[in-house]
């Protein structure tokens, strides 16, 4: 349980820093990488399955990257949370908890742009004219009305905060 609350540190660090900066640190997903590893020693549990969802998160990451809606900081988010909840629920099946997690996250990722959908359509940003939403991870997209192009993202680390705390709801 004490790899859950080091997770939900993690989660939170990236949160912030992504929702600031639009990026993550790749020295916090190595150290927690690390820490896991260690953990994965600690309580004697498999290197191979734990690589196998490592990898598995990886994959399903670098494909959602490929249709442009993650970012290879996110990747590197699926892999560190994918082999904590590894650690957090071994009685799960190793390739299940990646692609659990990712489908997950895509449930939340569409429910939260769904949202912004419906809060762009009734704010009507003042100043612009509303052209195109494209329902990715957080993608909004104006026009101006004196003709130049305004693209708004927003961070996906807080879809996957929500989709760690179903895939944890749902496992206990």
């Amino acid at each position: 349980m004490d790899t859950l609350f080091l997770l939900a540190f993690y989660l939170c660090m990236n949160i912030i820093t992504d929702v600031k900066e639009l990026k993550t640190y790749n020295y916090m997903h190595l150290g927690f990488f690390l820490l896991n590893l260690y953990f994965i020693h600690l309580f004697q549990l498999s290197y191979q399955s734990y690589f196998l969802v490592i990898g598995t998160a990886l994959l399903l990451g670098i494909i959602l990257e490929g249709a442009r809606k993650l970012s290879p900081g996110d990747t590197k988010m699926f892999m560190v949370v994918s082999g904590y909840l590894f650690v957090g629920f071994p009685f799960i099946s190793s390739l299940f908890i990646p692609i659990i997690f990712v489908g997950t996250y895509l449930i939340c990722s569409a429910l939260i742009s769904l949202i912004l959908l419906g809060l762009a359509y009734l704010k009507k940003i003042r100043g612009q004219e509303f052209i195109e939403i494209h329902i990715g991870t957080f993608h909004l997209e104006w026009k101006k009305r004196a003709g130049g192009q305004n693209t708004w993202s927003v961070p996906a680390s807080p879809a996957i905060l929500l989709a760690t705390i179903l895939f944890i709801a749902l496992s206990v």
